[in-house]
Parts: structure tokens; sequence; C-alpha cells
């Protein structure tokens, strides 16, 4: 049986594919990494402009919801990517030293520190309560959406797994609420 998905990917295959030589694959390329770097640097080529118009939201909790449903959306329109995205996640040993993994990993700092930004503003103006560390509950936000976008993207599997229906829009609210509650500014905050 042959290996699919990101596990089975091969530069061989890739080049016979894009009916490329392995060399000439291998001057854009340096691995597969580099490879899926590249791909996922052109999956996330429309987040900047995403980011840009949640931060026009009212407040910082507004913008980080924004964000969240901004990124479902993105993830739901490109489920192959998204996919890809997910088992090249699950990967254990990664080679990350190739200039677009470097470019990789910048573009997912610039996302990370969009939900940074927000839980901070929303410090500042009211809609997030004071106490929280914005890291590790932007962190926190982050891994949920993905969560949330991972049933989105296949609700009857995931259905024939939990053994019963997934109700979507009422997860999708489900997650804003559960975030409006945690984030919510405490009694203390208003003195």
């Amino acid at each position: 049986m042959k290996a699919s998905g990101v596990h089975g990917l091969k530069m061989d295959d890739v080049a016979r594919k894009a009916e490329l030589s392995k060399g000439t694959l291998y001057l854009y390329f340096s691995g597969r990494d580099a490879l899926l770097a590249g791909v996922a640097l052109r999956t996330m080529a429309s987040i900047g402009p995403m980011l840009e118009e949640a931060a026009q939201s009212e407040n910082g909790l507004e913008r980080l919801l924004t964000i969240q449903r901004l990124i479902r959306a993105h993830l739901r329109s490109l489920p192959h990517a998204f996919r890809l995205m997910v088992e090249w996640m699950l990967e254990l040993d990664i080679d990350d030293q190739s200039p677009e993994f470097q470019a990789y990993r910048e573009r997912i700092a610039s996302v990370r520190g969009a939900i940074i930004d927000a839980i901070e503003q929303g410090k500042e103006d009211g809609s997030i309560r004071t106490d929280l560390p914005a890291l590790p509950h932007g962190m926190h936000f982050w891994a949920t959406t993905v969560g949330v976008a991972l049933f989105e993207r296949s609700p009857t599997a995931m259905a024939k797994r939990i053994g019963h229906p997934v109700d979507l829009e009422a997860l999708e609210r489900l997650h804003e609420d559960v975030f409006r509650r945690a984030f919510a500014p405490s009694p203390q905050d208003d003195r």
C-alpha cells in the first residue's frame, strides 16, 4: 500500500507530477519541508489583509473574535490545503532551516502577534480581563480555533467518530460564547 498525504510525500513524486527533473525541483526547494513551507506560505498569503480587517473592530475582544471567524472561513475555503497543514503539523521531525521555513515561521508569528495584540488591546479598552497573560491565552485561542475548524472540515467523519451529529452552527456559537465569558472583564477591572 502506497503512503499518501504529507507522510508519503516524496520529492521524486512531486517532481514527476510537476513535470520537472528532481534536480530542478531542488533548485527551488531544498527539501520536503521547504516545499511544504512554500505551500503554507502561499496558502497564508491572504492572512495579512484579514488581520488588517480584524484590526478595524470596535475593541480588542471583537478583534480577537473577528480573527477567529476569518481564520476559520479561510481554512474552510481551502480544504485540501488545510488537510495538508494539519498532517504537516503532526510530523515529528521537520527541517526548519530553509529560507521558506523561516518565512513560514515569520508568517505564523504575525498571526500569533495579531492575536496577542488583540488581547492586549482588549485589556486596555476594557473588553478583556486585565489579569490574562496574553501569550498562553492567545495560543489556547488559536488551538481551539483550529480544533473547531477540524470539525467544520469533516462533520460527517467527526460524527462517525463521536457517535452523534455535529451541529456546526451551535459549535461556532459556543466557541465564541466560551471566549466571551472567559475573557470578560472581572469586577476588579471596573475599579
